[in-house]
C-alpha cells in the first residue's frame, strides 16, 4: 500500500500498470548512454566506443546502427588497482 501526497492511502491495484511501466522506462533511460555520451565520459572518439561495441568489450545493445551502452560501466581498457 502506497500513500498519496494528501496522507490518503494507494493501493497497488488502484494504479494503472501502464504507469507503472511508464515509472520503470523513465528510470531505466538513467542506465544507458549513447556512443556520443560514452566518447565523453571515456575522453575517446565515438568511432572508438562503436568499436569497442563491435570487439565485445562493453556492454551494448545495438538497435539498427545505433549502439547504446549501459552507463555504469568503466572506461574499458583501465586495469583494477588493488591496494
Amino acid at each position: 500500500m502506497l500513500t498519496s501526497d494528501v496522507g490518503h492511502a494507494i493501493m497497488m491495484s488502484d494504479i494503472h500498470p501502464l504507469y507503472l511501466l511508464k515509472e520503470v522506462n523513465v528510470n531505466l533511460l538513467y542506465e544507458i548512454m549513447s556512443t556520443e555520451e560514452a566518447s565523453k565520459l571515456w575522453g575517446v572518439h565515438q568511432d572508438h566506443v562503436k568499436r569497442l561495441c563491435r570487439e565485445g568489450k562493453v556492454i551494448y545493445r545495438k538497435f539498427g546502427k545505433t549502439y547504446i551502452l549501459q552507463k555504469d560501466q568503466p572506461k574499458p581498457g583501465l586495469k583494477k588497482i588493488v591496494i
